[in-house]
């Protein structure tokens, strides 16, 4: 097992199918230059209705990938999601992943701002993604969305909403009915799996210059907890 690792460890860049250039995706992280690029192999891309398009890996076993991991490619300026990994008998890892379509924007209570990326599938299966009656109409489009597992996708739930839309002028809000965290939990990460349905836009709080539904103003909150620390009190006797 040792002599295969030093062997492929020697020829791993002499294949066609290695590509530099390639970074673990970290929350928060913008800049890559000055994260170590990491040595795989990408090979074999397909495209399926059911799981996107998909691409497989190889890397060295000093380079664990796990499901939930995210890799960003700087050549291509794309983001995949690791669907499938395995230990090859201690010698290397191999696996699949699935080429990420959307950065999902949200909020946090405190104001923070996550972006994550995702692969956005559309399940609105068997209708035309509108219901209708004698008033009025209202889309029902589905959709259900592939996240890594940690502290802040575990967390999603109803009514967190988001823009699953590329037109800001009047982009399409949806509204989590359902967050899958088990079925995908595999290894120390895993997936999640976020079904959302199409919901009525709030133009109140709604931010679409940001991308962000129901905002969370921090400064506007703090200006009222200062002024209301600045009232008068009286002391009664």
């Amino acid at each position: 097992i040792y002599s295969t690792r030093e062997l492929l460890k020697e020829t791993f860049a002499d294949d066609p199918s290695f590509v530099s250039g390639v970074y673990f995706w970290k929350l928060g992280l913008k800049e890559y230059q000055y994260e170590p690029c990491i040595k795989i192999r990408l090979y074999n891309r397909s495209y399926s209705a059911a799981n996107g398009v998909v691409v497989k890996f190889q890397t060295l076993y000093d380079t664990p990938i796990i499901v939930g991991d995210i890799i960003y490619d700087s050549n291509k300026d794309e983001y995949l999601i690791c669907t499938e990994a395995f230990d090859i008998d201690g010698i290397n890892y191999k696996g699949k992943f699935t080429l990420c379509n959307w950065i999902l924007k949200w909020q946090k209570s405190d104001g923070t701002i996550l972006e994550y990326p995702c692969y956005d599938m559309n399940s609105t299966q068997y209708n035309s993604g509108e219901q209708a009656n004698q008033h009025f109409t209202v889309g029902s489009s589905q959709h259900m969305l592939t996240l890594p597992s940690d502290e802040n996708t575990i967390a999603l739930s109803s009514p967190q909403r988001f823009y699953l839309d590329k037109n800001m002028d009047n982009p399409t809000s949806f509204i989590v009915t359902q967050n899958d965290t088990t079925s995908c939990n595999y290894g120390k990460k895993g997936l999640v799996k976020v079904t959302v349905y199409e919901y009525p836009n709030n133009t109140e709080t709604d931010r679409p210059d940001l991308g962000i539904c129901d905002y969370i103003d921090i400064n506007a909150k703090e200006d009222i907890c200062c002024s209301s620390k600045s009232l008068p009190f009286i002391i009664k006797s």
